[in-house]
């Protein structure tokens, strides 16, 4: 099982190359393992929101303002 960090640089990487598919499998799986870390709510929002999922964009934003408080 590859650790938070080798997830974070996969979604990256995936991200750069358009695969937003594979940047969201990334993301769920780092939240899944941590789910306190921001970075992961706030770059799944972003996804969603370029989906078009607007109510669930939102839904994450919201998950990584209350880690930030």
């Amino acid at each position: 099982m590859p650790t938070e960090a080798e997830l974070l640089q996969q979604a990256e990487k995936a991200v750069k190359a358009g695969d937003m598919a594979t940047a969201l499998k990334c993301f769920d799986a780092i939240i899944e393992m941590d789910k306190d870390n921001d970075k992961a709510w706030y770059n799944k929002g972003i996804i969603m929101r370029r989906q078009g999922s607007i109510e669930e964009a939102i839904t994450c934003y919201n998950e990584a303002l209350k880690i930030n408080k």
